[in-house]
């Protein structure tokens, strides 16, 4: 059994690189989404864990990044 802290301390990454065939079962009890942050590839993984591979599962390229305000309108005025 092993565990993995959050955290830069954490693992990063689980590979096999045998010729037989491995399995690998995780485990959380956080019950919320995660963000995880990919620093050897720049990337920025957005998890919601839903059973049956649901919900929010997507991976960006943090050079993709942009203002908070990007694309944004500032509400109208009141009249």
């Amino acid at each position: 059994m092993l565990a993995f802290p959050r955290g830069q301390s954490g693992g990063h990454q689980v590979a096999n690189w045998g010729d037989v065939t491995a399995r690998f079962l995780a485990v959380s009890t956080s019950g919320t989404p995660d963000l995880v942050v990919y620093p050897d590839s720049g990337k920025l993984g957005t998890f919601e864990r839903l059973p049956d591979r649901l919900g929010l599962f997507e991976i960006f390229r943090l050079a993709d990044a942009v203002d908070y305000h990007d694309g944004e309108r500032p509400p109208a005025p009141p009249s």
